[in-house]
């Protein structure tokens, strides 16, 4: 993914689209063949360098900008943010309005959602350093560049939390989460207890009390949810929403399997998977 960069560079063409697209793609093909164990340590790798990197980038940013700078240009910075967020707002907003109009509308609070998270961080950063030191307006343009993404991480990222409690976005709270969570583990040890009816070769002596723990386990956490939710309708409630999320991802999937084995045209394609977008979307809205 990142030698895509170099050679989107050396024909001309963005080094940063043609690396994310690499990404993307290598990511996906990747999931499909590495096992559980391979996927942790990669993911966990990854997350330690891309840390290492944004340390390293800011780093360099203190060794470009100075305090007299920002305060000097304070008034340009501030202008600069206010240009980049309302270009972002016009766009995904222009955007929101359009796709109202088809079977694709979003709600127009996940449209200010958008438009204020986009924070700005290492990457405009580590493309205002790589200019050439000859480049006009440079010094000006990384002390622009680190006032905007100090204001953004400051500003939008403290003010994020409120926002989305403010438009109603975010309603669970800490009970709804455990409740989730124990859901979780015990659809995890579900999936373990019939992966381990199915395994005959080589553990038949361990069989028995691998059993026994799972089947305790499953009783352990089913207690706990009984104990979460006293309210049998709420309970209920719940259980059938996520029993219609659920099928519906399942139905989304076949139609993406289909379409991938080449039985279903684009056209019919794009519709049928539309029509699964709109019913997630209405059943993820409606209170």
């Amino acid at each position: 993914a990142y030698g895509a960069f170099v050679t989107a560079e050396q024909f001309h063409y963005s080094g940063v689209i043609a690396a994310v697209t690499a990404g993307l793609f290598c990511g996906n093909y990747a999931l499909k063949i590495m096992t559980p164990s391979s996927r942790i340590a990669v993911e966990s790798f990854w997350d330690y360098i891309a840390f290492a990197l944004n340390s390293i980038v800011f780093l360099l940013i203190g060794f470009e900008v100075h305090i007299r700078d920002l305060l000097s240009t304070w008034p340009m910075i501030l202008l600069a943010f206010l240009a980049v967020t309302l270009g972002r707002a016009a766009v995904i907003l222009g955007a929101s309005t359009l796709a109202r109009l088809t079977r694709e509308r979003i709600p127009w609070s996940w449209s200010w959602v958008l438009t204020w998270g986009g924070l700005r961080g290492a990457l405009p950063m580590v493309l205002v350093l790589s200019l050439h030191r000859n480049f006009p307006h440079r010094d000006l343009l990384v002390t622009m560049t680190f006032g905007v993404v100090l204001i953004s991480i400051l500003l939008q990222g403290l003010t994020m939390p409120p926002l989305l409690r403010w438009l109603g976005i975010i309603k669970r709270d800490e009970r709804q989460t455990a409740v989730e969570l124990a859901r979780g583990r015990l659809m995890a040890a579900h999936a373990g207890l019939e992966a381990l009816e199915r395994m005959t070769y080589g553990i038949s002596t361990a069989m028995p009390q691998l059993r026994d723990e799972y089947k305790e386990k499953i009783k352990n956490i089913e207690q706990d949810i009984g104990q979460m939710e006293p309210n049998l309708d709420q309970l209920m409630d719940q259980e059938a929403r996520w029993a219609r999320r659920h099928l519906l991802l399942v139905e989304k999937n076949r139609i993406i399997d289909a379409f991938q084995e080449g039985r279903l045209s684009q056209q019919v394609y794009d519709r049928l998977l539309a029509d699964i977008d709109a019913r997630l979307l209405t059943l993820e809205t409606e209170n």
